[in-house]
């Protein structure tokens, strides 16, 4: 066989650019057994790279010299053929083999879907997974738009005691598709920034601290998330928003967070209290500067505060 890349000119016509003949297998003998892969030939979204997936379920991958109008095999790591396992052509050249479907992320990563219900990414230009833990979806098959990166569909099928990956279906036949189910997902790239928030925004906490370990992100959001969607007990104070460093975020919450009990009551007054105490008022000084006045009159609405929930208790309850 041969692998032929082709140009499409302004008049929708085709011209050849290079071939190089390709060792897969695209036509099965009778005496072949095991599941059967479609095959598919994708080009990476800047045309770096041709990805090549075979009859049998093996991944060949190439890089694209446009100028000398020539194809180049590439090679993954030892260690990623060793976990994803692989098989050899006919001319000795490794193969990642046993995969279902593949598709471009990115101009150098690839998605790969397995027939043991993984899929994971590799990084074609330095051969390794990007993926430190797989992700499970049974009979995969992917799919992504021409015109943008970091977007792939996947359709996964699911099926009561059958393997859909290895048999075949007539989808008329209602006694053969029955217990068959199908689900469309759609996976779209997101900044680092954007994925902590929606880590927070989903009140994932554990993986937002992980998440801001790796990336070294500051954590005042997930404390100031904790401390929101909490009772703002004594408990919550100590834990949550004494280790939030955001000064006009706490103090606005010391003046009007609803706490639960006198005492958490009083432990917020105290705390913002304790924050503004460099603002007290001085005779001998006259600033003038704004976020010196801002954070006294904070400082007076704690006291009137203060003042209030003991006129509170006293009148109330004696």
């Amino acid at each position: 066989c041969s692998l032929s890349l082709w140009h499409v000119s302004k008049d929708s016509e085709l011209q050849l650019l290079f071939s190089i003949q390709y060792e897969g297998v695209l036509q099965i003998m009778g005496d072949h057994e095991g599941p059967l892969t479609t095959p598919k030939v994708v080009i990476s979204p800047e045309g770096t790279y041709v990805a090549v997936l075979d009859l049998i379920g093996n991944l060949e991958t190439f890089s694209v010299d446009s100028q000398k109008h020539s194809l180049s095999a590439t090679a993954f790591s030892e260690e990623l053929y060793k976990e994803m396992g692989f098989s050899t052509s006919p001319g000795g050249k490794k193969c990642i083999s046993d995969i279902a479907d593949i598709a471009w992320w990115s101009d150098s990563a690839l998605v790969i879907a397995k027939r043991n219900s993984s899929v994971t990414m590799v990084d074609v230009s330095l051969g390794v997974r990007l993926l430190k833990t797989d992700l499970a979806f049974s009979s995969s098959v992917l799919g992504r738009p021409t015109c943008y990166n970091g977007l792939i569909f996947l359709l996964e099928c699911n099926l009561d005691m059958k393997d859909c990956g290895q048999m075949t279906y007539d989808l008329h036949n209602k006694e053969e598709t029955h217990g068959m189910m199908w689900k469309l997902l759609s996976f779209s790239e997101r900044s680092v920034l954007e994925m902590y928030r929606i880590l927070i925004n989903g009140q994932q906490y554990g993986a937002a601290f992980q998440f801001a370990e790796r990336h070294a992100m500051d954590k005042d959001e997930i404390f100031k998330s904790q401390w929101l969607c909490s009772n703002r007990g004594m408990d919550e104070i100590n834990s949550y928003l004494y280790n939030v460093k955001d000064a006009n975020f706490v103090l606005s919450e010391c003046l009007n967070a609803l706490a639960p009990t006198e005492e958490a009551t009083r432990a917020l007054i105290s705390y913002g209290l304790h924050m503004t105490d460099k603002y007290r008022f001085i005779d001998t000084e006259n600033s003038k500067d704004s976020e010196t006045w801002s954070y006294r009159m904070m400082r007076l609405q704690l006291l009137q505060s203060r003042d209030r929930l003991d006129t509170f208790l006293g009148i109330n309850m004696g």
